[in-house]
Formats: structure tokens, sequence, C-alpha cells
């Protein structure tokens, strides 16, 4: 894959993640550049060397594997994560 489109589209999935999650949650250094250490992973992946094609292939596996992440350190589990995330916007909204 194209290293820059794959590393653009790492950056724009991080930035647009802490954009959405920071009225609730606040910004977090911790898990701000784990999109970009899937897209260390995703660029070994052998798609194409066409920039758009790369850019728009890399985004969706690196939100993928950012998904399958959450989804096994939280075991499964998301009722209590999802009731939690509701109540906490409700309070927001106040």
């Amino acid at each position: 894959m194209n290293l820059f489109a794959v590393l653009l589209a790492g950056l724009v999935d991080a930035v647009g993640g802490a954009f959405k999650d920071y009225p609730l949650e606040g910004f977090k250094i911790k898990v701000f550049p784990r999109s970009l250490v899937f897209a260390s992973l995703v660029f070994w992946i052998p798609i194409s060397d066409d920039f758009l094609i790369s850019f728009l292939c890399a985004g969706y596996l690196i939100r993928a594997l950012v998904e399958i992440k959450k989804f096994v350190v939280a075991k499964g589990d998301y009722t209590n994560y999802w009731f939690k995330r509701i109540e906490e916007s409700k309070q927001f909204k106040r």
C-alpha cells in the first residue's frame, strides 16, 4: 500500500475519534496514537499502490481493527458500556 495514504488514514481516524469523544470523555493522549499503530500494521497488507484505494481501504481496515480491539478488551459485553454512555450523555445535556 501507499505508505503516505495509510498513515494519513490513521491520522484522520485518530483526529476524528478525538474530536468525537472530546465533549464526553475528554482528550486521551494514550488512546490517540492507537489508529496510527494499526495503520503501521495495515501498511503490510498488499492491496494497491494507488493513493485513493490505499487511503480508503486502510481507513476501513483501521476502523475495523480498532472496533475489534475494543470488543476484545470489553470481552464482548457492551451492555454496561452503552448504558453508561447513554446516562453520561443525558447528564451532559442537562
